[in-house]
């Protein structure tokens, strides 16, 4: 299991067919295997292209660990081409800047059919992004590990070109550590669009399903790590064609 597993979110499943008064309908699921009780929901659809939320477009519920809401939402139709709707699921953390969020996208076509009921056709189904929020800051889920984004990626990456990592480094320096010797100390990093550490953690198990570092490392010597990992240089990785911040692993070596 991935230490970053969203484990959360909501699924929607359209109709086959679209009825004669042009009214079209999706299912809807909310679930969380993260939550330990029962926790506010809100649901919000977004509808674009040729198709209008009909009545509602958010709903607000309660959803536990072992309760997974599931209903039927409606969609009318207002002309003949496709329709996309976003689906937007927000789970309630402990404050207002901590929360869990799921986006969902599907996007469908319409094929005229006898009698006025067309078939649905569908181009898209799938999960836009999972990502946990933190007192204010963004975390990507659904990879091997968490990674730290801003709030302008919409979509999380779907096929990498190019993957983050250290292109050059060099050993630190720690007065205060104590040190015997030379240690090497795994960690992992969120190098963001630009090419720097927006991010940092020692990689070490996760007994946590929250991205919160877990380590038993000397104070003095994470801040002396902290302070040289913007020292190095990195690569920025890649994916559907433009720089997105992805995570790299690699040993810093701390010298007295």
């Amino acid at each position: 299991m991935w230490e970053s597993e969203a484990r959360f979110g909501a699924t929607t499943w359209p109709h086959p067919f679209a009825d004669t008064t042009g009214l079209w309908a999706l299912d809807v699921e909310a679930s969380s295997g993260r939550l330990r009780g029962e926790t506010n929901t809100t649901v919000r659809f977004q509808v674009t292209g040729s198709g209008e939320m009909e009545p509602d477009s958010t709903y607000h519920l309660t959803v536990g660990r072992m309760g997974h809401p599931r209903w039927t939402v409606f969609i009318r139709r207002t002309g003949k081409g496709p329709i996309q709707v976003r689906t937007s699921c927000r789970f309630d953390g402990q404050n207002s800047r901590s929360y869990d969020l799921c986006e969902y996208l599907t996007a469908v076509e319409f094929h005229p059919g006898s009698r006025g009921i067309d078939s649905v056709i569908v181009r898209e189904n799938r999960i836009l992004r999972q990502v946990l929020v933190r007192d204010g800051k963004r975390y990507r889920c659904g990879g091997e590990r968490f990674v730290a984004i801003d709030e302008n990626e919409r979509e999380s990456p779907r096929a990498y070109q190019r993957r983050a990592a250290v292109l050059s480094q060099r050993d630190l320096h720690c007065a205060d550590c104590r040190l015997t010797g030379p240690v090497e100390i795994p960690v992992v990093v969120t190098v963001g669009r630009k090419g720097t550490v927006s991010w940092a953690r020692p990689d070490a198990v996760m007994t946590s399903s929250e991205p919160i570092p877990q380590t038993t490392i000397d104070p003095h010597l994470w801040a002396a790590i902290e302070r040289g990992l913007g020292e190095f240089r990195y690569q920025t990785a890649k994916a559907d064609g433009h720089p997105v911040a992805d995570y790299a692993l690699f040993k810093v070596r701390v010298v007295p």
